[in-house]
């Protein structure tokens, strides 16, 4: 198994949770309605100690691009779904992160 330095983990928990809290502030301040959860970003910010800083980046995009190809696939079985609806974004980062980690190996 592969350990992360103690840096890297703790920088990683840093960015994990600001980068998330930062775009649900943005989105309240733009919206005036949540639109992310802080337990995102506390799940980041744990993934970060996990997998560390360099690889949340591609962890977020995998789950981001999961959750919308989640939404398309949704679209074309016929479900209408409006901008006010909810999806959770945790289990997309759950997978981002799982992902993110096989990598880990393959990487490092």
């Amino acid at each position: 198994m592969l350990h992360l330095p103690w840096a890297d983990a703790a920088i990683g928990a840093v960015a994990g949770y600001a980068s998330l809290a930062l775009i649900a502030a943005l989105y309240r301040r733009a919206r005036g309605v949540d639109g992310l959860g802080l337990g995102d970003a506390k799940l980041l910010a744990a993934a970060g100690v996990w997998i560390g800083w360099r690889l949340l980046p591609f962890a977020v995009l995998f789950a981001a691009a999961a959750g919308l190809t989640y939404v398309a696939v949704l679209r074309l079985a016929g479900k209408q779904i409006a901008r006010t609806d909810a999806l959770a974004f945790g289990p997309f980062l759950c997978a981002g992160v799982f992902i993110a980690w096989l990598a880990r190996f393959a990487l490092f």
